[in-house]
């Protein structure tokens, strides 16, 4: 009797503790299926910073690491490019103190995963209609993830449009162009490559806004595309900033239809992350008519994306955010970050 009494109060016990710990669960604790990101520099694969020349220090790998633990970062997006003529990777890639960096933020901050930033301009260093291109850029995107035991790659291809006469002369893209109606089909074509040769690497991706509201530089996909290439890759981001956007009323307008859009893209794929990415940098002067800092700003972005979500039949098809960029980000902005993600949580479970 002494030993059932003993049991039945054993079996009391546990319930409680286990409700008292649901009560206790901080609300936070979803954050690491989460999938916000942020765009690095260089300098942590390079071991210093092109602009300057200054070079890497210990504080700066703490910092990176620091920031992303307490605004809930998971994905570190380390520019490791762009992409050499031939679809090699920079050697600086390659090198011990990229290596070393990425040992370092595991162990700094462990929840939080680097995938290696790679991409460039179709026609300048990216040719991703040639398919011997295509070949040797997947080879070492392999033999990169492998080398600095990362578990895939972060890919940001553009085309610049031909109307963008000041990008064109800024970024020295030859005169010979392929066409732009190839360019999605051929971005597809790649990532087909990427998942039969690499089937177990993570593919991240990035794309300007598909809304029509929005007036970009550069070739923006549309729904199809969208369709298309997300059963192929695993996380996608939308810049949802240099819109050319003016006006309040359109800029909601166009929030809310990049989100039709992703929610039309992740009915080809449920299992695919997806995140909008705001921006916290300036444009140099010839650029500043792409972005309105009284819209784009990271408060009124914030705002308007819980206006967007609003009503919509996914209630809420985003993954996470990602911020461009985290050199130029200051830590007001990081605050903002982090009132604005709780303003639009909570965030939906996505992933492979």
């Amino acid at each position: 009797m002494k030993s059932s009494l003993t049991q039945n109060i054993h079996q009391v016990l546990v319930v409680l503790i286990g409700l008292l710990l649901l009560i206790l669960k901080p609300a936070h604790a979803q954050s690491t299926s989460l999938s916000h990101g942020v765009w690095t520099q260089s300098l942590f694969f390079r071991g210093f910073a092109p602009s300057t020349g200054e070079k890497l220090r210990m504080k700066d790998l703490v910092k990176l690491a620091e920031d992303a633990k307490s605004n809930k970062i998971r994905d570190l997006y380390i520019f490791a490019g762009p992409f050499n003529e031939d679809g090699t990777i920079p050697d600086y890639s390659f090198s011990e103190t990229a290596r070393a960096s990425v040992k370092r933020l595991k162990e700094l901050a462990p929840n939080a995963r680097v995938l290696p930033w790679l991409g460039g301009l179709q026609d300048k260093t990216v040719f991703l209609n040639k398919p011997e291109w295509r070949q040797r850029a997947v080879e070492d995107m392999l033999r990169l993830a492998k080398y600095l035991e990362v578990p895939g790659m972060h890919l940001d291809f553009e085309y610049i449009l031909p109307t963008s006469t000041y990008v064109i002369q800024y970024s020295q893209i030859p005169a010979a162009r392929s066409p732009m109606t190839d360019y999605h089909p051929s971005m597809r074509d790649f990532f087909k490559e990427v998942r039969e040769k690499a089937p177990s690497l993570f593919v991240s991706t990035v794309f300007p806004s598909s809304a029509p509201e929005v007036t970009p530089w550069k070739a923006n996909p549309s729904r199809r595309d969208l369709e298309e290439i997300s059963p192929l890759v695993h996380q996608m981001s939308f810049l949802y900033y240099d819109t050319s956007i003016t006006s309040q009323e359109v800029f909601d307008r166009g929030l809310r239809h990049q989100l039709e859009d992703i929610i039309a893209a992740k009915k080809a794929s449920p299992s695919t992350e997806v995140n909008i990415a705001f921006g916290t940098f300036v444009n140099e002067e010839q650029l500043h008519p792409y972005r309105d800092l009284s819209i784009e700003n990271l408060p009124n972005s914030f705002a308007t994306l819980k206006r967007a979500l609003q009503g919509l039949e996914d209630k809420n098809p985003l993954s996470g955010i990602s911020i461009f960029c985290e050199w130029e980000t200051e830590e007001s902005e990081w605050q903002q970050f982090r009132e604005g993600t709780s303003l639009v949580a909570p965030f939906s479970v996505a992933g492979r």
